[in-house]
């Protein structure tokens, strides 16, 4: 399996001409839990985005412990372009 660790590596901290940004939208259900993850704005390149939505889904329980009910939340997200090294994805 692909290690998080290494997904979570390719996150910027900080913006700059390394990364491509992504708009990730999250929506929880009844129960509070993800339901919905998918780009709402796509940075132009499909395995960045795929990136994005892997480590947002990640980090989403630890960003927000107790996410509301039937809400939605929107993260732009920075990802270098470390993938297209041999990382292990």
């Amino acid at each position: 399996m692909k290690s998080a660790a290494a997904i979570l590596f390719c996150i910027c901290l900080l913006p700059g001409g390394c990364s491509k940004q992504a708009v990730v939208r999250i929506e929880t259900g009844p129960n509070a839990e993800i339901s919905v993850i998918r780009i709402e704005s796509s940075s132009g390149d499909s395995k960045a985005d795929e990136i994005a939505i892997r480590a947002t889904r990640d980090a989403f329980p630890k960003k927000v412990p107790n996410p509301r009910r039937n809400h939605t939340y929107v993260q732009p997200v920075d990802v270098e372009d470390c993938y297209l090294l041999n990382w292990p994805f």
